[in-house]
C-alpha cells in the first residue's frame, strides 16, 4: 500500500470533493458541479468537458502539514477560477506565457480516450513524443493556473504546433538560468521547483553541459523533480534510483522511465541487469506502466462496450522470480477471445479447452512470440502500446514457440 493509499478511501475523497465544490461556489463558479467518484473529479452538469480533476491536489493536500492544507485548497481554487478566465484569442497575446509541459505520454493519450468515450472525437492535446514514454505539450502559464493548449486552440490562433513549441522553448530557456543542485558526486537534482522542472530535459544543451560518467541519464518522477547522472556511473545510478523512489511518493507524479541522451536525442534506458540498481529501476518502471495500462484498460473497455464490440482488453501484470529476484511483466493471450494485449516482457497462452492443470499451453518472451506468430499481432496506434490478437496460434505454432525455449 502506498503512502497515501490508506487516505484514498471513498468517504475521505468525497469529503475533499465537497470542500473543493463549496470553495469554488464561494469563489464565484457559476456552474453546478457534481461529484464523479469513479474518476475522482467534479464535472459540470451542463458541460461534461468541464472537469475538475482532484487526485493530484488531494495528494498534495494530504502530504502537507495540517496548518498548510487550507492554503493548498485556496491556491487550487484560485488557480481554477483564474484558469476559467480563458486563454487569449490572439496568439501574440498568449505567446509570452507559453511554456512546454513534459508529462507522461499517457496523460495526453488517456485524455483523448476519455473524450472519445464522451463523444468528443475531435478533442486532443497535441504533443511531441519524447523517448517513447513522455510527451511534450504546450501550457498557457499564469501565476496561479496552468492551462493545457488543445489542437482546437492552435487552430483558432492560426499557428501550428512546432511554431508554438519554438516560442515556448524560448520562454523556458529564459527562466532556466538557475541550473541544478548537486545531490552527490556525479548526481544532480533540479532546483527550480516551478512545475516545469521536467521540461528542462528539452533543453539538451543545458543537460549536456554537466559532466557525467557516460551519457546523460535523467528521470522525471514528478513535476518538481529532474534527476541527472551518467549511464556508466554505477554509484550515481543507485543514488538516482533512491531519489526517484522517494519522489514518486510526492504529489503530481509523472513517470519513472529513465531516459538517455545520445547524439542529441532522448531514448529509453535501463542499466545492465548485473548492476544492483537495475531491479529498483525495473520495479519503478513496472509500477508506472501498470498504472497507465490499468487506466487505459478501463477506458478501452468502456468504449468497446458502448460500440457493442466483444473485445477483451487484457491486463498488464507483473511477477518476480523467487529464485533470481528478476521482475517481469506479462499478459494472457486467451483462445477464443478477440484480445487487446499490452506490450509485456512475457506472454502466457491460455487455452480453456485443455485439461485442468494444462490450460496454460506455454509461455515465452514477447520477442520469441513475435518471431513465430508476429502476423497474428496487429499493432494499434495507441499508447501505452497494445496489439490486437484476433486469432489464437495453432498447435503447430504453439509447439514452435515451445521449441524456442518456452518459459515456466
Amino acid at each position: 500500500m502506498g503512502l497515501f493509499d490508506r487516505f484514498m478511501t471513498p468517504m475521505r475523497r468525497q469529503k475533499f470533493a465537497r470542500l473543493v465544490a463549496a470553495g469554488l461556489r464561494k469563489a464565484g463558479e457559476p456552474l453546478e458541479l457534481r461529484y464523479d467518484p469513479a474518476r475522482f473529479r467534479l464535472v459540470s452538469e451542463g458541460d461534461e468537458s468541464l472537469q475538475v480533476n482532484l487526485a493530484n491536489t488531494y495528494r498534495e493536500y494530504l502530504a502537507a502539514p495540517s496548518a498548510e492544507r487550507q492554503s493548498i485548497l485556496s491556491r487550487f481554487i484560485r488557480s481554477w477560477i483564474e484558469g476559467r478566465k480563458g486563454i487569449p484569442d490572439e496568439f501574440e497575446d498568449a505567446a509570452y506565457d507559453l511554456l512546454p509541459g513534459v508529462r507522461s505520454r499517457s496523460t495526453y493519450e488517456l485524455v483523448k480516450l476519455q473524450m472519445e468515450s464522451q463523444g468528443e472525437t475531435g478533442f486532443h492535446w497535441p504533443y511531441r513524443v519524447v523517448a517513447a514514454h513522455y510527451g511534450a505539450g504546450l501550457v498557457y502559464d499564469l501565476p496561479h493556473a496552468m492551462s493545457q493548449i488543445s489542437g482546437q486552440q492552435l487552430t483558432r490562433w492560426g499557428v501550428d504546433f512546432d511554431e508554438a513549441m519554438d516560442v515556448a522553448l524560448d520562454n523556458l530557456r529564459k527562466i532556466s538560468e538557475q541550473g541544478f543542485a548537486r545531490l552527490a558526486p556525479g548526481v544532480w537534482r533540479s532546483a527550480w521547483r516551478d512545475n516545469y522542472d521536467p521540461s528542462r530535459l528539452l533543453l539538451v544543451d543545458l543537460i549536456a553541459a554537466y559532466e557525467v560518467d557516460g551519457d546523460p541519464v535523467v528521470m522525471v518522477p514528478n513535476r518538481d523533480t529532474l534527476l541527472l547522472t551518467g549511464s556508466e556511473d554505477e554509484v550515481g545510478l543507485g543514488i538516482m534510483a533512491a531519489a526517484a523512489e522517494e519522489a514518486t511518493q510526492q504529489p503530481r507524479p509523472i513517470h519513472t522511465m529513465p531516459i538517455r541522451l545520445e547524439f542529441g536525442s532522448w531514448t529509453p534506458f535501463l542499466p545492465p541487469k548485473e548492476l544492483p540498481a537495475y531491479l529498483r529501476f525495473k520495479q519503478m518502471l513496472i509500477n508506472s506502466l501498470g498504472q497507465d495500462y490499468q487506466e487505459q484498460r478501463a477506458l478501452l473497455t468502456t468504449n468497446h462496450q458502448k460500440q457493442s464490440e466483444d473485445v477483451f482488453v487484457a491486463s498488464y501484470s507483473a511477477m518476480r522470480n523467487t529464485r533470481t529476484g528478476e521482475l517481469a511483466s506479462y499478459c494472457m493471450w486467451a483462445k477464443g477471445l478477440d484480445g487487446l494485449l499490452p506490450r509485456t516482457d512475457l506472454i502466457y497462452f491460455f487455452d480453456p479447452g485443455r485439461p485442468d492443470g494444462q490450460k496454460v499451453a506455454t509461455s515465452a518472451s514477447w520477442e520469441r512470440v513475435e518471431e513465430i506468430v508476429g502476423d497474428l499481432l496487429e499493432p494499434l496506434d495507441i499508447y501505452p502500446e497494445r496489439h490486437r490478437a484476433r486469432c489464437f496460434p495453432t498447435e503447430e505454432q504453439i509447439e514452435a514457440i515451445k521449441a524456442g525455449g518456452g518459459l515456466p
